[in-house]
């Protein structure tokens, strides 16, 4: 998006700037989902080799502060997927 900033008026300018803001925050959200999509994987694959745990156990999981992106749901399908 290399362009003479010199030939543009203000307004076209502004949505150069604006337009790479969006396109570095799309960015950043792939890669956010891409990261929270492995750890689900991988989750999901330490519960089911490693530990015995009930559908009570992932509910007490998914509402924890420090897993609070992920829900019940997503943890049970990545268990199940993995297996």
């Amino acid at each position: 998006m290399q362009r003479q900033s010199t030939a543009l008026g203000p307004a076209e300018k502004l949505d150069e700037v604006l337009a790479l803001i969006e396109a570095a925050r799309r960015r950043a959200y792939q890669a956010v989902n891409s990261e929270l999509g492995g750890l689900s994987w991988e989750l999901g694959a330490y519960v089911s080799n490693k530990i015995a745990w009930g559908e009570g156990d992932r509910r007490r999981l998914a509402v924890r502060p420090v897993v609070s992106s992920l829900s019940e749901r997503p943890v049970s399908h990545a268990r199940e997927a993995s297996a």
